[in-house]
């Protein structure tokens, strides 16, 4: 359960800095 929970959190981070950067990119 503990590894299943460490996957999901790196996945959502790598997901956001993803989401992070396309909305900066669209926005300059």
């Amino acid at each position: 359960m503990y590894y299943l929970t460490t996957v999901l959190m790196q996945f959502g981070h790598k997901f956001m800095q993803k989401t992070y950067v396309g909305l900066n990119r669209n926005r300059a």
